[in-house]
């Protein structure tokens, strides 16, 4: 589909994928066509990869989308992650520890309660 789209055999020539590029970007405008225009560029920039080895030289991809090496096989030790904590709880700490400073900044020098009436730990 993508050198007939582009009107040309199948080729790894870059010079003879952008002239049949250009020649039917005239016969398929934007504006006019804007989806047969999607086409044709997904079918250049495509011939363009594959006459680059792109497409040859990628992983293969399993039925998930994924690269293989991304997928995890199973038995195969699972590397340890430290979960950060959410937004949420890191709003939560960071109130807390504000409060606690703002307790000991409203304690008097030696008084162990907590200034205002209010009580803070």
């Amino acid at each position: 589909m993508i050198w007939q789209t582009l009107g040309i055999p199948a080729t790894s020539d870059v010079a003879t994928i952008r002239k049949a590029y250009a020649a039917r970007l005239k016969e398929c405008h934007p504006e006019e066509d804007p989806a047969g225009f999607q086409r044709l560029r997904a079918a250049y920039e495509t011939a363009l990869r594959a006459a680059r080895g792109a497409i040859a030289a990628a992983p293969p991809e399993r039925a998930t989308g994924l690269p293989a090496e991304t997928i995890p096989v199973a038995g195969a030790p699972v590397p340890s992650v430290a979960v950060a904590p959410t937004e949420a709880e890191g709003d939560q700490q960071q109130f807390e520890a504000a409060l606690s400073n703002l307790g000991r900044l409203l304690k008097a020098p030696g008084d162990t309660r907590a200034g205002f009436g209010l009580r803070f730990e």
